[in-house]
């Protein structure tokens, strides 16, 4: 999170040193566009000027949301583009023995302005994907455990949904649609449901009350959660029918009674972290014991964990892991960033062991950073057989 705070002031100096000083153009002029890119830049401190707002959501309107982070991720991409030419520039010099060598001219009025219009449409573009719906993704997945008439059981997952001031209800409502329509035998949501208090979202989120399953809807706390106001979150979604597997456990059973496959939850791994500034309650804490107390080993064992890092302390006892958390890594290069913050896993599926681990890009975005290059958005069907 440091760092996350810190980044504005790296680009906005690296910006006015790198690419607005060394222009020919009239000093009023590098006033104006040093100006634009760094307040630009400090896009995420906005929340101070903005009565209510929070790091975690600006309480921006859809249309206002988009129109800030263009200019912020107009931005960002600048100061990648900048970065990007003078390192090219420094190798010239270097391979050419010329202090004075420059590949890409950083002086050129021309190319600066190329360098701006490639970074606005590269932004647009990130900004643009971040809000498209969701893909279909799809998984088969075998599990040794499943007895042979349950083949074909299918899992729906939904992850990272961040409801927040900017989400419409019509989003929402459009995946619960998407979701009913493929007929789920179970619902899992892993995680990251809101950007916000119940007071302020409950409208917006009680349209997930309306997703059908043969079983249910079954969910597990993501890191945002205990930002938003945890307790009042997990009773809002348990009294609208998700339930929520904090630490626990629930065996699914057919008409007779006889099980089929056990789902575990836990909650957020980001509850055990010391330097986390929300006050935990030690029952809210992670606690893979209890949420595996209940569990029949006899049949197949499916864990819910919003941060993929859980399948490593569970992969002698879970079948197959589902998580989130990652929104698939964002963008290329990014992506490698991520998926070394999480134990190696960023998207899709992987083998650990025995155990299986489904990583989800999200179904939607995170205002705080809504961009998405090359990582769609998207609801996972997992069959399995």
């Amino acid at each position: 999170m440091f760092l996350f705070i810190l980044f504005p002031f790296i680009q906005a100096l690296f910006l006015i040193f790198f690419f607005v000083k060394p222009l020919k153009i009239h000093v009023f002029f590098k006033y104006i566009v040093g100006a634009i890119l760094t307040v630009s830049s400090f896009k995420i401190f906005a929340y101070l000027f903005i009565e209510d707002a929070t790091i975690m959501d600006l309480k921006l309107s859809k249309e206002t949301a988009f129109i800030v982070d263009s200019a912020f991720f107009t931005s960002v991409f600048v100061f990648i583009f900048t970065l990007l030419r003078s390192i090219i520039n420094v190798i010239a010099k270097v391979f050419c023995f010329n202090p004075k060598k420059y590949l890409i001219s950083p002086y050129s009025k021309r190319m600066a302005i190329v360098l701006v219009v490639i970074a606005a449409l590269t932004g647009l573009r990130a900004l643009t994907n971040a809000f498209e719906a969701p893909d279909e993704t799809n998984y088969t997945v075998k599990i040794d455990k499943l007895k042979s008439r349950y083949k074909g059981f299918k899992i729906v997952q939904l992850s990272d949904l961040h409801i927040c001031a900017s989400t419409t209800e019509d989003e929402i409502i459009s995946i619960v649609d998407m979701v009913n329509a493929m007929n789920p035998d179970v619902v899992v949501i892993t995680g990251d449901f809101v950007d916000g208090q119940v007071l302020e979202l409950s409208v917006k989120a009680r349209h997930l009350f309306n997703l059908k399953s043969t079983f249910g809807t079954f969910g597990v706390s993501g890191n945002h959660e205990f930002y938003s106001g945890y307790s009042s979150w997990m009773e809002f979604l348990e009294d609208g029918g998700i339930r929520m597997l904090e630490n626990d456990s629930v065996t699914l059973r057919n008409f007779r009674g006889r099980p089929i496959l056990n789902i575990a939850g836990i909650s957020d791994l980001s509850s055990l972290n010391p330097h986390l500034n929300v006050k935990i309650k030690e029952k809210e804490k992670t606690d893979f014991e209890k949420a595996f107390r209940k569990v029949d080993f006899s049949y197949p064992v499916i864990l819910l964990s919003h941060q993929p890092s859980a399948a490593l302390k569970v992969k002698e006892l879970s079948d197959l892991t589902i998580s989130g958390h990652t929104h698939g890594g964002l963008a290329p290069v990014l992506k490698s960033i991520v998926k070394s913050k999480n134990s190696g896993f960023v998207s899709g599926l992987y083998e650990i062991g025995k155990e299986k681990l489904i990583v989800s890009n999200g179904t939607r975005i995170w205002a705080g950073v809504p961009l998405r290059l090359d990582t769609p958005a998207e609801i996972n069907v997992i069959t399995l057989e």
